[in-house]
């Protein structure tokens, strides 16, 4: 009688999490950023077994669930962060990173006690990096001072969701929503 390695089941695990994204690109890659260098089985099972698949299920649209589930899994810092990014302009590329985390800054929203004593922007651009690593942010350039940086459509619509009466948003014609 043989135990099946954790290695085995979190590849089974993965498989079902993959068809629960619908197979779509953007889904699978967020939440494989979550779950990377996760080896709880209990971590994996959480997000499969997640009621989260069930409430957004209308239609074909399974990305949204799993974003959702992504946006969950974050540490709090970050999910104050992305709840300021409804202020970047849907369908707009070359965002630059000094203006968002200058937001951030006056958000109140970083904090250097946390992280040596280190200069604000420097935790931002800490903070941006993690979420750039989560694939909340795509098409990223280094510049030498920053990075410039746009945003999916869904993962906007996300973001937009989750910060519901948090912000004011103003959409690319300037219109205040």
């Amino acid at each position: 009688q043989g135990v099946e390695p954790r290695g085995s089941r979190l590849v089974e695990i993965g498989k079902d999490i993959v068809r629960k994204c619908g197979g779509v690109p953007l889904a699978v890659k967020t939440l494989g950023c979550q779950l990377y260098s996760k080896t709880d089985e209990r971590q994996w099972k959480l997000i499969r077994d997640s009621e989260i698949w069930e409430l957004e299920r209308e239609g074909d649209d399974h990305i949204l669930p799993a974003l959702r589930l992504s946006y969950t899994q974050l540490p709090s810092h970050l999910k104050q962060c992305l709840a300021c990014c409804p202020i970047l302009p849907k369908n707009y590329t070359d965002f630059d990173s000094r203006e968002l985390i200058s937001h951030w800054m006056a958000h109140g929203i970083l904090e250097s006690r946390d992280h040596g004593n280190m200069q604000l922007e420097d935790v931002g651009e800490l903070y941006f990096k993690e979420l750039w690593e989560r694939s909340f942010f795509q098409n990223v350039k280094d510049c030498t001072f920053c990075y410039t940086f746009d945003m999916h459509d869904l993962i906007h619509d996300l973001v937009q969701s989750v910060a519901q009466g948090e912000s004011l948003t103003v959409d690319s014609a300037g219109t205040k929503g």
